[in-house]
């Protein structure tokens, strides 16, 4: 089950990335480290968990795995890699045990 999950978030990120890059939009996650001036944030602050609305988050903090999300927050890797296994067991410990 959870395989056909991904392989439905793949299609719709794969979709997603085709439709940005025929706009000609960057087709990836925006990178706060890459929008922001270096030295534009002096320390950071563990303010523990915290409710955000999915609506405020805009991309990701590092560039690290930008990539292979498509700007719709869909998986762009392969079925077969590690980030898909790594999705997958989420996705199945998401389903039986829901979000913690």
């Amino acid at each position: 089950m959870s395989e056909a999950v991904y392989k439905e978030a793949l299609k719709q990120g794969k979709k997603e990335y085709r439709g940005c890059v025929s706009r000609g939009v960057y087709p990836y996650l925006p990178v706060l480290e890459e929008l922001l001036p270096e030295g534009s944030v002096p320390a950071e602050k563990d303010m523990g968990l915290r409710n955000i609305p999915t609506a405020f988050i805009a991309g990701t903090r590092r560039k690290g795995r930008a990539n292979v999300f498509a700007r719709n927050y869909m998986p762009l890797a392969g079925e077969n890699s590690e980030f898909a296994r790594k999705w997958i067991a989420l996705c199945r410990s998401h389903l039986k045990e829901g979000i913690r």
